[in-house]
């Protein structure tokens, strides 16, 4: 166990972090600094939050290892999910208002997973193994998730009336968040229940990697939990020179959703 907490050095660079940018940190960035100290102390920051962000993946990973599919993936996607919406929230919430933030962010998503993940997996995947074995109930059971909630929630509001905040009316909204949770709840049942099987490789054999040791599942939930609360408290922080950045290149608002993406 001592060996294992000595590997986890980068939880206390997280929390040193934090108390760092809750204490001074925060206000250095939002006050007058010269270009190379606010790169640096933004460096540090980002340096911080990403260490933070791969162990969480990491021990999440684990877990998923230890659990197995579909319950190993369900851990995996609710992990991410969370730290997406913990940035989005962070953004949303620092410099100035913008409302559209979190489904340019999803949009983001789909796009850089569908278009540029799947892809880069695909041809290096090819390029290793030469001969892939893909579960195409799987695929087609995601797809079949994604595609309906990709169009609710973002293709469908361009083509609404909205007030000048970018709000649909109550009874829109309603209908898209009831909607869409029903599918994803239907998918869920699929995943855990009636087709398991859909989520494991194509020959419906449980395969996993081991990226680095395995410990216990308690421990590795603690450590996945104390990374998301580093991740939590820095995100505020990290969305200070995300927003300035944008502002000072008179970017358009959206590409904060592709940097958070």
């Amino acid at each position: 166990m001592l060996n294992a907490l000595k590997q986890e050095y980068k939880l206390l660079l997280g929390i040193v972090a934090v108390l760092f940018f809750k204490l001074v940190g925060d206000n250095l960035l939002t006050g007058e600094l010269s270009q190379f100290a606010y790169i640096s102390i933004t460096a540090v920051l980002f340096y911080a939050v990403m260490s933070a962000i791969f162990s969480v993946v990491r021990h999440s990973d684990a877990l998923a290892i230890k659990l197995g599919d579909p319950y190993g993936t369900l851990i995996l996607t609710l992990s991410v999910v969370l730290l997406e919406v913990i940035m989005v929230s962070s953004v949303m919430l620092t410099g100035e208002s913008n409302p559209f933030l979190a489904r340019d962010t999803m949009f983001a998503v789909v796009m850089a997973v569908l278009n540029g993940f799947v892809g880069i997996t695909l041809l290096i995947g090819g390029m290793k193994y030469h001969t892939q074995t893909y579960n195409l109930d799987g695929i087609k059971a995601y797809l079949v998730a994604i595609i309906p909630l990709a169009l609710l929630c973002l293709v469908l509001p361009n083509f609404t009336t909205m007030d000048s905040l970018g709000n649909m009316s109550t009874s829109l909204t309603w209908t898209l968040v009831l909607a869409s949770i029903a599918l994803y709840a239907v998918f869920l049942f699929v995943q855990t229940r009636s087709h398991t099987d859909y989520f494991i490789d194509g020959d419906n054999e449980d395969h996993h990697e081991h990226h680095g040791p395995l410990h216990s599942n308690i421990f590795h939930t603690i450590m996945l939990v104390s990374y998301l609360g580093v991740v939590i408290l820095l995100a505020k922080s990290l969305a200070i020179p995300i927003n300035d950045g944008i502002t000072e290149m008179g970017a358009p608002a959206a590409l904060g959703g592709l940097i958070v993406a």
